[in-house]
């Protein structure tokens, strides 16, 4: 086939399971290069099922017309990858399309340019330079968007449903577009034909763990702060601990947490760029549920001087002050608008602390945009006015006895204990962990919603974010 530069194109959509959309700059008029009649349009459908390439062409008039030169007929990602391959030195991060027999030298055919102008619908996959090896073009070019509509199968040794609570022996789970599509048997459910599979039956396989309350852009440490979260937040700018969220939402996703809530603490807002870099595509990570900053009367869990409260405005942006009805819906207008997607609030931080009243103004002003209401708890008088006003869920365990969690029970109100457990040192001690356990036992018993949170905002050494949350089963 040509060899032939068409020049630029930007990944715009994908309108089928089978195409990618990019818009196309013809490059110079070479000949053989990219036939543009009507729209710029480049496709490129591959195969559902076997990633075979079987048209590349310009959408004139709803069809697809070959691209004389650019793409052959037919050209396989199969295990050798030898007729099409990315490879670099193109300007500004572009990716060049090769077709051949895989010279260093080749003619690129095409430079798909990684600066499209909709990054919601494509993944940025990072500055290339040099030659690429055949796998790295097919992670390279799968990257760009979901091309196919791939079909994976995973086969299962062990299966665990907590909804019906068993484990099921030798199951097939098929994938689909990123979506699990069906479980079955491996005897009764067969792989289609083409699809990748993956062997995990020598394994017990799970859905993915959900964390109720985690503080990914949190994490004070020894060093240099003696763990004392006041002076990490004054000296961790929102920037670096944004790169901190990316670091530690890639660990929980790593030990299998495909959902967290990260419910504040978060600088100003670097949860909320989290969220949207993950959903766009730009880092890999789980479900982001997010609060935004939290919020809470003036000082929110802090005891700031004057001088730091009123001249400098050292609390925010760990916390949002409301101390009246007009700056609690003012402050949750806020966190919406500056992206967050559930409220956080303080009940009690300070002894005076919410009234039911005031508990209820904040759930009625979520409620309007769909969200729900969390409360951090630290007192019984505090849980009693959260309970009373119908919040949604009620973070940390200190102020639940069992004549809450009646009342928890009774409203189903979620509870996030955030219950440590013995093993992480220095984080709780034995006579807590009793009454930590005790407390969750007793919430069970009497059927209060429950969820596993963790809280965790802290550096362990030689263990991960992940590794740090997963501990938390012991409780």
């Amino acid at each position: 086939m040509s060899e032939v530069f068409v020049g630029t194109v930007d990944v715009v959509e994908r309108r089928q399971p089978d195409e990618i959309i990019m818009m196309a700059a013809p490059g110079g008029g070479a000949a053989g290069g990219l036939e543009t009649v009507g729209t710029n349009f480049l496709i490129i459908r591959l195969n559902a099922n076997t990633g075979e390439i079987v048209c590349g062409g310009d959408r004139h008039a709803g069809t697809l017309r070959p691209l004389n030169g650019l793409l052959q007929e037919t050209a396989t990602l199969d295990a050798q990858f030898s007729n099409l391959r990315l490879g670099g030195n193109g300007s500004d991060g572009d990716i060049l399309l090769f077709a051949g027999a895989g010279n260093r030298n080749d003619t690129a055919a095409a430079t798909i340019h990684l600066d499209g102008p909709n990054p919601a619908r494509r993944h940025m996959i990072g500055r290339t330079s040099g030659y690429l090896t055949s796998a790295a073009c097919l992670a390279l070019l799968l990257a760009l968007a979901p091309l196919a509509a791939q079909t994976t199968a995973i086969r299962a040794g062990r299966l665990l449903d907590p909804e019906r609570g068993v484990v099921t022996q030798n199951q097939i789970i098929l994938v689909e577009n990123g979506r699990f599509t069906q479980i079955g048997a491996a005897g009764s459910l067969a792989i289609p034909a083409g699809a990748e599979v993956i062997d995990l039956s020598s394994l017990t396989v799970m859905p993915g763990l959900v964390d109720a309350h985690n503080h990914l852009a949190l994490t004070y440490k020894d060093e240099p702060e003696s763990n004392v979260y006041y002076y990490t937040y004054v000296a961790d700018p929102t920037p670096l601990r944004a790169i901190q969220a990316v670091s530690n939402g890639m660990q929980m996703l790593s030990s299998g947490f495909t959902i967290i809530r990260d419910m504040g603490n978060n600088g100003n807002y670097a949860d909320a760029a989290l969220r949207v870099a993950i959903e766009q595509g730009w880092i890999p990570g789980p479900t982001i549920i997010n609060s935004g900053i939290i919020i809470g009367g003036m000082g929110g869990q802090f005891w700031p001087t004057p001088e730091m409260a009123k001249d400098h405005n050292i609390v925010y942006p760990e916390y949002l002050d409301a101390d009246t009805p007009d700056e609690i819906v003012k402050a949750v207008r806020q966190n919406a608008l500056f992206g967050a997607t559930v409220i956080k609030i303080c009940v009690d931080c300070k002894p005076w602390g919410y009234s039911v009243d005031e508990i209820k103004l904040f759930i009625s002003e979520a409620a309007k945009i769909g969200f729900k209401v969390e409360g951090h708890v630290q007192t019984r008088d505090g849980a009693r006015r959260a309970i009373e006003a119908g919040i949604w869920s009620i973070a940390h365990d200190n102020g639940l006895d069992e004549e809450m969690h009646r009342g928890m029970a009774a409203k189903r109100i979620f509870r996030a204990g955030t219950e440590t457990p013995i093993s992480l040192t220095g984080h709780t001690n034995p006579d807590r962990y009793a009454r930590t356990v005790a407390k969750l036992k007793n919430a069970y018993d009497l059927k209060v919603p429950l969820t596993f949170s963790t809280d965790a905002d802290y550096y362990v050494p030689g263990k991960t974010r992940g590794e740090v949350a997963i501990e938390f089963i012991e409780t």
